[in-house]
């Protein structure tokens, strides 16, 4: 967690059979988030959980709900036994919320602790507007440049994790998760391939990990919980992908982000080893190509992985689109130059 800041531990009393509502200390410590009675008491759902994981009922986790707060605004409310994500997710949202219009505000440093699960929160408005793919290279851009320093900025002992440290174990990974999960297609040559041209690959920085279609609501990019030390191709790749932008339209895309990135500076300022913008693009072209393979193996695999624990979910048909998109650039090679 950030060195910065407290883990707020409300220590709950158990729930009596006869009690029917939430004890006094979690129901401030939900309004303090900017959560109105009503989300806490209207949403049934929600109601349950919460009195199930103040009872220290075992619950599912990483399940996100929605509902207006007290100042007419929308909030995400997710829950997560993960803490080091759930601390990374509020810290990160809280900080860099106050520097770019495109992270969603919050009034929590640190997410609520309740037992062993772990409350994150984030405001979200204008939920139906609908972003093109340039809006989303410009926004990235903006978020690969500046997001790490000002995390630091903000606290010196904030540790984003380092996608690349240990390379071997994050194949393995995806070897046995994606065999677990009966995905034949796994090339795990290709594979690490693609992860040991982005580790050597000059263009690093902080990075979103999930820029899904999922987290890219109206303006807003959400879910901070992955963000690390990673390959700008990753975040880049799979906006690509998943709005079904061909590999010969990629290039006026790229372009706007190289742009938006540099701005007025050279890109000696910040790739030392890239001379020119046409090194640069020629590098952010093949790093992107690359980066495809990871991210769309990694979701493919996430995907596969929901459709086993949800197999009558109502958004079946929709993963199964978009499970056809991400193989069918994986089958058909186009990663290649």
């Amino acid at each position: 967690p950030p060195s910065t800041t407290i883990v707020r531990e409300w220590e709950l009393k158990a729930i009596r059979e006869e009690e029917t509502t939430l004890s006094e200390k979690l129901r401030k410590a939900l309004k303090e988030a900017g959560l109105s009675d009503d989300i806490i008491d209207a949403g049934l759902d929600f109601w349950v959980l919460l009195k199930n994981i103040e009872a220290r009922k075992r619950v599912s986790a990483n399940i996100t709900y929605c509902g207006e707060g007290k100042d007419n605004g929308f909030y995400h409310i997710k829950l997560s036994r993960n803490s080091q994500k759930a601390f990374r997710e509020q810290w990160a949202t809280y900080v860099l919320s106050r520097h770019f219009d495109f992270v969603p505000r919050t009034q929590m440093s640190c997410p609520l602790r309740v037992g062993y699960h772990f409350l994150t929160s984030q405001h979200d408005v204008g939920q139906n507007e609908v972003k093109d793919v340039h809006y989303w290279m410009r926004t990235l851009a903006t978020f690969h440049r500046r997001a790490e320093d000002i995390l630091y900025e903000e606290d010196p002992g904030f540790i984003l994790p380092n996608l690349f440290e240990n390379l071997n174990l994050l194949v393995d990974k995806y070897a046995e998760k994606c065999g677990r999960l009966g995905l034949e297609w796994f090339d795990k040559e290709l594979f690490s391939y693609a992860l040991n041209y982005l580790a050597h690959s000059p263009l690093q920085k902080c990075i979103h990990h999930d820029v899904k279609k999922d987290n890219r609501v109206g303006k807003y990019l959400v879910d901070l919980e992955n963000i690390c030390i990673g390959h700008v191709g990753i975040d880049l790749s799979l906006v690509l992908l998943q709005e079904n932008i061909s590999r010969d339209e990629w290039d006026c895309f790229l372009k706007d982000y190289a742009h938006t990135y540099l701005g007025a500076d050279n890109v000696s300022d910040h790739y030392p080893s890239l001379s020119t913008m046409e090194d640069y693009l020629a590098e952010l072209h093949a790093s992107t190509r690359w980066g495809a393979v990871y991210s769309a193996t990694r979701e493919v695999a996430g995907i596969a992985q929901r459709m086993q624990e949800m197999p009558q979910s109502s958004e079946r048909n929709k993963m199964e689109e978009e499970l056809d998109t991400l193989l069918g650039f994986l089958k058909s090679g186009a990663y290649h130059a």
